[in-house]
């Protein structure tokens, strides 16, 4: 909510204090409580709040109350369960004499309803779908909420019910895919000039081959941008370069020269028995999901928030308006992910490059130690 407040213009602050009503507490009163319905949204004006949430003690199975946080002027609480729906998930109470502004629940839900329909209505993805259809009190079809850094939005995106706008922050998309071991080139043939191509299974420098893919991060985790999106180039590059890209004959396949290195920079991600490729990082304006909407055999997706704030949408709510006319229009602007073979394709060859160039690097450490 404080990046909310913070990239509020000065008409709407101004439409809050209009709006508001100035109270003032005393030390010890209860502003809010956990589990009421939410009537009000708050700004701290002076004073110190004190936020507390009930809690089960693991070993007793006993409830107890713990701090969750204090609350200082300029800060502000209750928009979450005001904004999906809830009942309140914590309680609030006055540390000191605490003076704020208590806006009603429909006054605030009108400002910012308001403010993300004019947003949605800048995105050109979404021209020519009825954005002002959207209600501005029903959770189930409109949330407009914020994700924290490393939170897991949606697990499996082809099985989400939602669609995903991007108002600030970004979002990682990756995809699940299957583990494997690297395929390297075995000894030089003098004969026949080729090289013979086998699994590592059997090879004595299996673990330094292995030690050049395994993956030291765990999901969900933070990523720099620049690590991410090998993908995105052939996206904007349409379905051309997809099915070109899938038919390029991997150079690990080749029987006439060594590997080369592979064509794109790929990040991996490894938990558990479990690898993820990533696809795509979403920005603010970005729409995530309508690819569903054309594309019915697209596979699921994870999204991983790195901070995001986001407006999700009901598919369901989404397609009943949605006609035959702006379907067209998204055939020509959303383009097709590539399949889950060709992906897995490119998850091989960098794994074969990564092991390849473990197993030079650890050849080079043996030839210099030996001539020493």
């Amino acid at each position: 909510m404080r990046k909310r407040l913070e990239n509020t213009n000065k008409y709407r602050i101004s439409y809050i204090y209009g709006r508001g009503n100035h109270k003032s507490f005393g030390p010890g009163r209860v502003i809010i409580r956990e589990g009421h319905v939410p009537q009000n949204f708050y700004l701290i004006l002076s004073g110190t709040a004190l936020v507390t949430k009930t809690s089960i003690n693991r070993q007793t199975g006993e409830p107890f109350v713990r701090t969750a946080a204090f609350l200082k002027k300029g800060k502000t609480f209750g928009d979450v369960a005001i904004l999906n729906g809830a009942r309140r998930n914590a309680t609030v109470l006055c540390h000191n004499t605490v003076s704020l502004l208590s806006v009603p629940r429909q006054d605030f839900i009108n400002t910012f309803m308001s403010h993300f329909i004019t947003f949605l209505r800048k995105i050109e993805v979404l021209s020519g779908w009825p954005v002002e259809n959207l209600p501005d009190n029903k959770p189930g079809i409109c949330i407009h909420t914020f994700f924290r850094r490393n939170t897991v939005i949606s697990r499996d995106t082809k099985a989400s019910s939602k669609i995903y706008i991007i108002k600030t922050g970004t979002i990682r998309v990756l995809k699940t895919l299957t583990s494997t071991k690297p395929h390297l080139p075995g000894k030089h043939s003098s004969i026949s000039g080729d090289w013979k191509y086998q699994n590592t299974d059997n090879q004595s420098e299996e673990m330094h081959a292995k030690k050049a893919v395994r993956i030291k991060t765990s999901l969900p985790s933070r990523k720099s941008s620049r690590d991410v999106e090998f993908l995105l180039p052939l996206l904007q590059q349409g379905p051309a370069a997809l099915e070109e890209r899938a038919d390029t004959p991997s150079p690990y396949t080749s029987s006439a020269t060594v590997p080369k290195e592979a064509s794109s920079t790929i990040h991996v991600e490894e938990h558990g028995s479990q690898i993820y490729i990533h696809v795509q990082m979403l920005k603010p304006g970005d729409v995530f999901g309508l690819v569903y909407l054309l594309f019915e055999d697209t596979f699921g997706m994870t999204l991983i928030s790195e901070g995001a704030e986001c407006i999700l949408i009901s598919k369901d709510f989404f397609k009943k308006y949605t006609d035959d006319a702006y379907l067209c229009k998204l055939s020509k602007v959303v383009q097709p992910y590539p399949s889950e073979q060709a992906l897995q394709k490119q998850l091989q060859e960098y794994i074969n490059w990564s092991a390849y160039k473990s197993l030079l690097f650890n050849r080079q450490q043996k030839l210099c130690a030996i001539s020493k």
